[in-house]
């Protein structure tokens, strides 16, 4: 009877191991891998590298960061469409991408992605010259 009791109180101890063990697996799996997507949110990674690959695409009216985001992935331009919205809300650009077609490349980052769907342009040296002047 005592071998008996021992026995059974060994196997529910080897059991409630083998349970804590999977779940602290699980757990430390589901930690990295929210930390990299995490990081990929502020990493702003081009899809592929430079020189990259120009293509066009038609943002419809009425779009907004997922479906914008879904476009860019269907067309090639960026790997992950979620990753695209999730950044597009801590970005400076929310709210601000414009229905229109474009030509992006998929060597840009999201924020340069952004940048041309919210109509941002570049100063020209010209203009960067004289606001330093009238800075001095």
């Amino acid at each position: 009877m005592k071998v008996k009791n021992f026995i059974i109180t060994m196997l529910s101890l080897v059991v409630k191991i083998v349970i804590v063990i999977v779940a602290v697996t699980y757990i430390a799996k589901g930690a990295v891998k929210t930390y990299n997507y995490g990081y990929s949110v502020f990493e702003d990674k081009p899809f592929e590298s430079a020189p990259g690959r120009d293509i066009q695409v038609t943002i419809p009216e009425g779009s907004g960061a997922k479906e914008i985001g879904k476009i860019l992935h269907d067309k090639g331009v960026i790997g992950d469409p979620t990753l695209f919205w999730i950044q597009n809300l801590l970005s400076s650009y929310k709210d601000e991408l414009k229905a229109g077609t474009y030509t992006l490349n998929s060597s840009m980052s999201a924020e340069e992605i952004m940048k041309e769907l919210a109509g941002v342009e570049e100063p020209t040296e010209e203009e960067l010259a004289e606001a330093a002047g009238e800075g001095a």
